[in-house]
């Protein structure tokens, strides 16, 4: 069979060992009689046996190695491989929905960021996104136990994106890729036990490196959370996953995972602290999707962390706050001063205009 991209079935079987047999018979000039009883089986086995009907067995393959001179590991592998291919066209006949849901997801974003290889066809884009969600099927993706919720959305998006669904759209399905790779990412990552007490002090700490650039602030976010028992993923922008920030658990491990690479630092910084809120509010972890309440009450933690209310106060009263006015604020309270402008922008106080001006967007290079 030709392999088509586009074709459901594209495993070729694999010839069986019989086909093999065949030739060294005829090449020894030996006859299936007079081969049976050198190999002390019945013709009626042996017919089977070249024919591809019975299973070649290990002791088989001994045998073969006496009679007709060929290595048993020789036998075994013509003999896995024939299997083999049996499986996989079974298995390929058997997709259906998979090929569908497949489709969903977005593969080309998946293959240059290297989550997974380039697929030859469809039945392939399949068992590579199996491979990536370590599932035999990506039918079980609508189980909530192999999930991970992806909760929350940035300032500037509608919310309403929290928890599963049992309906894999195009959208939940990069968000499902985009938690797999951070839970892949953070497998390997050496972290405390969680201690919220822990993580609520290092706050500030962590606020202070709103003004650093990435490749100065990225390791010490890693450690520091390491050391509240978080394990911190920069994650890459990915077509479809509009969360650009997650917090689940993976085993006994706390997972944070957060956008940096192409992202506005206002908004980084933001999701960030809308995440560390999920945790210090014990939000985190949950099979239910946060309530309207719960999200308002991270965002507002977010916010004020981030600026302080009596500050912010002050600020309003102002008239129309220009750029520099902006800029003198965030040195004055120690935070990026695109932080102020979003902030002031969410609330209609300040233009797009002015929010493009203030904003600086993360291009971090190499890996943190």
């Amino acid at each position: 069979m030709s392999k088509n991209k586009f074709s459901a079935i594209t495993t070729e079987i694999a010839p069986p060992p019989g086909e093999k047999i065949k030739q060294v018979l005829d090449e020894k000039d030996l006859t299936q009689k007079e081969f049976a009883q050198r190999m002390a089986l019945s013709e009626k086995h042996v017919s089977k046996l070249v024919n591809g009907e019975v299973q070649l067995t290990p002791g088989m393959a001994v045998k073969l190695e006496s009679v007709l001179g060929i290595p048993a590991s020789y036998w075994c592998g013509l003999e896995s491989s024939f299997r083999e291919s049996i499986a996989r066209r079974e298995e390929e006949e058997k997709m259906g929905d998979e090929l569908i849901i497949a489709r969903r997801f977005p593969c080309p974003d998946m293959e240059r960021q290297g989550w997974i290889s380039r697929a030859q066809s469809r039945p392939d884009s399949v068992y590579r996104l199996r491979q990536f969600f370590e599932v035999c099927s990506l039918s079980m993706l609508k189980d909530d136990e192999l999930a991970p919720q992806v909760t929350p959305p940035s300032p500037d998006m509608n919310p309403g994106l929290s928890g599963r669904t049992s309906s894999l759209g195009k959208e939940l399905c990069a968000l499902l890729a985009w938690a797999q790779k951070a839970k892949l990412e953070a497998r390997h990552a050496k972290v405390r036990a969680i201690s919220l007490y822990c993580l609520e002090q290092y706050v500030s700490e962590i606020r202070e490196q709103t003004v650093n650039p990435p490749h100065l602030f990225c390791p010490k976010l890693k450690k520091t959370l390491a050391e509240s028992g978080v394990a911190l993923v920069f994650m890459p922008a990915i077509r479809g996953a509009e969360a650009r920030g997650a917090v689940f658990t993976d085993g006994r491990k706390l997972v944070l995972a957060i956008t940096i690479r192409d992202t506005e630092a206002a908004v980084f910084w933001f999701n960030l602290f809308y995440e560390i809120a999920c945790v210090l509010l014990q939000f985190a972890g949950r099979d239910e999707a946060l309530s309207p309440d719960e999200e308002q009450q991270a965002v507002q933690y977010a916010w004020d962390v981030l600026i302080p209310p009596d500050a912010y106060a002050e600020l309003v009263q102002m008239q129309s706050p220009d750029i520099e006015t902006i800029r003198a604020f965030s040195s004055r309270i120690g935070v990026h001063p695109s932080i102020v402008c979003l902030r002031l922008y969410e609330d209609g106080l300040a233009s797009a205009e002015m929010r493009g001006e203030l904003a600086e967007t993360y291009m971090p290079s190499g890996r943190f």
